[in-house]
């Protein structure tokens, strides 16, 4: 909060000089700078809430499509049952430890990080 004080009088001190040297009133200018900056950081903001929430859908759409499959509740559970029960017991390990694994991965993903075009 400081700084951004401390920027306004630097900012009003220099638009006084020009005033004062050449008659020349950059206030407007400076305002009209001041609300493209708001509005690039509003378009900003805006655009990260939209990258994350289809991140999120698009997260929540592949952990269904690889566990579900379209299928029921029910389907999904005999589909586990089937592929453990297709394993000997080191194998039913494993498979335990590989479910385990890609939930932890789940997890772990970051959320994508934003990247703006040059305007």
């Amino acid at each position: 909060m400081v700084f951004k004080a401390g920027i306004k009088f630097a900012e009003k001190s220099a638009v006084a000089a020009v005033k004062d040297a050449t008659g020349a009133d950059l206030g407007p200018l400076v305002e009209m700078l001041h609300a493209i900056s708001d509005e690039v950081d509003r378009a900003s903001k805006a655009a990260t809430s939209r990258s994350v929430a289809e991140w999120i859908n698009s997260l929540r759409t592949s952990v269904i499509n690889s566990y579900t499959q379209g299928s029921s509740r029910q389907a999904m559970i005999e589909q586990l049952e089937q592929e453990y029960n297709q394993n000997d017991e080191g194998g039913r390990g494993g498979y335990i430890a590989g479910i385990q694994n890609e939930l932890d991965a789940t997890k772990t993903v970051p959320a994508p990080k934003l990247r703006l075009s040059k305007l």
